[in-house]
């Protein structure tokens, strides 16, 4: 389960650290071995401006760092320099950065009025240096964190993916416990190993580390039964990863190391609602590092600030209270609830697929439209 986003979206296969789980891998960078930055800024400001005033009463946050890192490049695209300040003169607009380097002294001293969220990706420093290839090391990194929070930006952490190896536990106790000797985040998301399924069955020819990673994977199931999916041939059973007892283990584990030094919020990266409920975390206030406050994963209301779906009373009603009985359809629309809008392509094209039940072509049926892609 993930919480929806909006995305900004200034390169694509942006990142140039070779982490050996990374799924760009099989994404972009395996056809396009190159980084594509967009150097239109101007042209983006105006695209974002035109999405803040579509919903002027609500606080609405971009991720930068999705298909990136955030701050790995910005002394060559001074993408940072241009729109951390251009995001704090506005009323509803935030930035959320997430980044694994260290190329931090430039925006120091922006004016970001709060309105930049930065996230460090951290792993145990024993990791890092194996798996996490051409990457800052953990303590550069934490200087990193050390410096924007220092300067007063929103400082968050993510700490995945947590890697069981022999003695995992002494290696995150310690981490955790560094991390809090030198900042405080205010809220920190934790993940473990998860694989796509293509990536999975083509473990052995995208691992560059050695063996460790691939007998790790070996061990791996999926992390859902599998199912049939409407107009799908074959079953899915989503990404591929530990058991769940495994998964709870380790979380268990990183939250209570955690606990010892803050209370600052937790949540989970795409993981199952059975392992949220089992390490104690509730998912009607899930507070991912990319949220700007927390979205109710649990049911239909969107309760962040990025995901209130409020403006379109009469559509949640009609979205609500459409009786359908089928599981896998009620989760769809809990999906579509968490998601203000969608494309205008993207609806004519499910519409008039013949790959979807009539279910799942009322909902879509009714579902706000925006005309094309802003970012």
């Amino acid at each position: 389960m993930c919480p929806h986003f909006d995305r900004l979206k200034l390169a694509s296969n942006g990142c140039f650290y070779q982490c050996d789980w990374c799924y760009l891998k099989l994404t972009y960078r395996a056809a396009y071995p190159f980084i594509t930055i967009r150097v239109g800024y101007d042209k983006i400001k105006k695209q974002l401006q035109n999405r803040l005033a579509k919903t002027p009463d609500e606080k609405v946050i971009f991720n930068s760092g999705e298909l990136a890192d955030s701050l790995a490049m910005e002394h060559l695209t001074k993408a940072g320099q241009e729109f951390i300040p251009w995001f704090g003169e506005t009323e509803n607009g935030y930035l959320f950065m997430l980044t694994k380097s260290d190329n931090v002294d430039e925006i120091l001293g922006l004016p970001h009025n709060g309105h930049t969220i930065i996230a460090f990706s951290m792993n145990a420093p024993e990791i890092s240096r194996k798996f996490e290839v051409g990457a800052p090391s953990f303590e550069r990194r934490l200087e990193a964190a050390r410096k924007v929070q220092e300067a007063g930006y929103p400082l968050r952490i993510r700490l995945d993916p947590i890697v069981p190896v022999d003695g995992w536990q002494t290696m995150y106790s310690e981490t955790i416990k560094r991390i809090f000797d030198v900042v405080s985040p205010e809220r920190i998301t934790l993940g473990t190993l998860r694989f796509e399924d293509q990536f999975y069955k083509m473990r052995d020819n995208f691992i560059t580390t050695g063996p460790d990673l691939i007998n790790m994977m070996n061990e791996m199931i999926p992390m859902f039964h599998p199912k049939l999916f409407p107009g799908k041939k074959k079953p899915k059973s989503g990404k591929y990863s530990f058991s769940d007892d495994k998964r709870v283990e380790i979380f268990d584990f990183a939250i209570k190391e955690i606990r010892k030094y803050s209370d600052c919020r937790i949540a989970l990266c795409k993981e199952s609602a059975d392992v949220w409920h089992r390490v104690g975390l509730e998912l009607s206030r899930c507070s991912c590092v990319c949220q700007l406050d927390y979205a109710d994963m649990a049911g239909s209301d969107c309760i962040s600030g990025q995901l209130n779906c409020n403006h379109k009373p009469e559509w949640r009603k009609v979205m609500q209270d459409t009786p359908i009985e089928d599981l896998e359809l009620k989760l769809i629309r809990k999906f579509l609830l968490a998601h203000p809008s969608i494309y205008k392509t993207e609806r004519d094209r499910a519409l008039n697929s013949e790959k979807y039940s009539d279910d799942l072509k009322s909902l879509i049926s009714v579902y706000p439209v925006t005309k094309s892609n802003p970012y």
